[in-house]
């Protein structure tokens, strides 16, 4: 039987995975030569060190999280149809369920929790944070194109996007720590098939839904 060729994506999706479950600082080579089913002198084949793995990692995890985008190609069809409270939850939801994907969640986390530690992960945190209130603000004015909102100054059009962005990046954070807390109190389950879970979207979105009530009040 072939052997499977390792690459470069293969060796940085093992440390995603690892890093996801036990933490970047926990992950070792062992770790990651033990997902990918090698030994793990072989890593230095493609890599010089831990390190040039975990910079690599993190620069995978840039141009991933760059690919992203909050708005809808249908952001105005569904401006003109309906209330910005409902425009805006049907964002929020996109971009949760988005998050729930597993690759997704492992770059996501994996950049998150190295944000106080390398720089890198701290411009990624910061881009990322200022594309989704670019793209609010690019909403708010769709919104207000079709008569949905009131007409608002740079100022509080940039104050109340960081505002939405900041309860809807906190609330994909909570989803995160469940779920890795899950994943840990069942080990034996594997990391693969909780992903697969289908959770209740009435539960898991009643509570966003309320804030984004609240929120929208802010615009009228």
């Amino acid at each position: 039987m072939p052997v499977e060729k390792i690459t470069h994506e293969k060796i940085i999706n093992a440390v995603l995975k690892s890093a996801f479950v036990n933490s970047v600082g926990a992950t070792s080579l062992a770790d990651i030569a033990g997902l990918l089913g090698i030994k793990k002198a072989s890593l230095y084949n493609h890599y010089e060190s831990r390190e040039a793995m975990v910079l690599d990692t993190m620069r995978y995890c840039g141009d991933y999280i760059k690919n992203l985008s909050f708005i809808s190609d249908d952001l105005d069809i569904l401006a003109k149809k309906y209330a910005a409270s409902s425009v805006l939850k049907n964002l929020a939801h996109k971009w949760i369920h988005a998050h729930e994907d597993e690759q997704l969640l492992q770059v996501y986390s994996f950049v998150e929790s190295e944000k106080y530690f390398s720089s890198s992960a701290s411009e990624i945190i910061f881009e990322s944070r200022q594309k989704l209130i670019d793209e609010l603000c690019r909403v708010f004015n769709t919104l207000f194109e079709s008569k949905k909102i009131k007409k608002m100054n740079e100022s509080s059009k940039k104050n109340r996007a960081e505002l939405f962005v900041s309860f809807l990046c906190d609330f994909v954070d909570k989803k995160i720590v469940e779920k890795k807390k899950n994943i840990r109190q069942n080990p034996e389950t594997g990391a693969g098939e909780l992903f697969t879970e289908v959770s209740d979207s009435k539960e898991d979105f009643s509570k966003i839904d309320t804030a984004i009530e609240s929120f929208t009040q802010l615009l009228n």
